[in-house]
Formats: structure tokens, C-alpha cells, sequence
């Protein structure tokens, strides 16, 4: 998931995290058995990896991706 929401003004004011869940919620109702999200953005994308935790997602380690370092990070889904 790439996101490009705008200027640099516009970090830091919410629109990220809302994108964020409002797609979540978009793949929750298109694969209603789906038990979890993940997402491995870029270590340093502090950014982007601010806005996923704020949308629900947890950090759960960094792995090594054929595009280089990742932070695997996962929105746990509820069940039904």
C-alpha cells in the first residue's frame, strides 16, 4: 500500500491514518475470512510506519525483503 496523500503540510494531521482504516475496512468486506493485514514498509519511512500504528497496525519485526530492509507489520482482523 502506497500512499500519497499531499504536501508536506498535510503530515501529521490524521489524513494517513484514515485512508489507512478506511481501506482496511475495504479489504475486511471483500475477503470477510481474512484473519490479518500485512504491511512492510521501509524502516526509515518513520512517517508511514507512524500511520499505520495510529490506523491499528503492530510492528512485529524487521525482515529482509528482495527489495531490501521491511518492517512486518500486521492489522489483526476480528473474527466474523
Amino acid at each position: 500500500m502506497d500512499l500519497f496523500i499531499g504536501d508536506e503540510d498535510q503530515v501529521g494531521i490524521g489524513i494517513g491514518p484514515k485512508i489507512i482504516r478506511e481501506f482496511a475496512a475495504h479489504l475486511r468486506n471483500r475477503e470477510p475470512n481474512a484473519r490479518s493485514i500485512i504491511i512492510d514498509p521501509a524502516p526509515q519511512n518513520r512517517y508511514a510506519i507512524r500511520a499505520y500504528e495510529k490506523a491499528g497496525f503492530v510492528r512485529e519485526k524487521e525482515v529482509t525483503t528482495p527489495d531490501g530492509q521491511a518492517v512486518l507489520t500486521r492489522m489483526h482482523l476480528p473474527y466474523g
